[in-house]
């Protein structure tokens, strides 16, 4: 048993440091999409006349939307949190280049903030909490969300009673049915 546990707290060890790195691979591969869309913005800008500022816009609206509408569910992913409406045809090239700016800016934000918690996909109680917080994730996935301190104590209530039933489980089973 105790070898089993091993291997699963490090096949969740590992999935933790190997989760962190997809992530920051996905981070830096949205990032170089936004900076050569904002290299082709600042070549555009340069070849446009000031005076019509107007055409900037729609030339922007273009390449903002050829460059980066594929990105929509990544930047989704990247930041749940993100308030932006994201990019969309059916919007006016105003609304496009702000909502570019508020993802670029979001964007590096979070990236740093995830090279910030390099540490702490090293960490080895992470996995600790993941294995003993899956009897409430579980029951969370049928759709009954626990808070915190609920799910923390479903959690342990369900670990102590398997580990009852697996060492006494034939003794409990064999009283109710002599009780019976």
């Amino acid at each position: 048993m105790i070898a089993g546990f091993i291997v699963f707290y490090l096949l969740f060890y590992g999935y933790q440091i190997l989760n962190y790195f997809l992530t920051k691979s996905k981070f830096q591969s949205t990032i170089s999409k936004f900076q050569n869309t904002d290299n082709e913005l600042k070549e555009r800008r340069k070849s446009v006349d000031m005076r019509y500022d107007g055409e900037f816009e729609e030339d922007a609206r273009r390449i903002i939307l050829k460059n980066l509408m594929s990105e929509m569910p990544r930047l989704k992913e990247l930041l749940p949190s993100s308030y932006s409406s994201g990019f969309s045809s059916k919007y006016d090239a105003r609304r496009i280049i702000t909502s570019y700016s508020e993802f670029s800016s979001d964007l590096i934000t979070a990236y740093n903030e995830h090279i910030y918690r390099f540490k702490s996909c090293f960490n080895p109680i992470g996995p600790l909490k993941e294995i003993f917080l899956i009897p409430s994730k579980v029951v969370a996935w049928f759709g009954l969300s626990l808070d915190d301190i609920a799910s923390r104590v479903f959690s342990l209530i369900t670990i102590i009673l398997g580990l009852i039933i697996k060492y006494y489980g034939t003794d409990i089973f064999n009283w109710i049915k002599n009780l019976l």
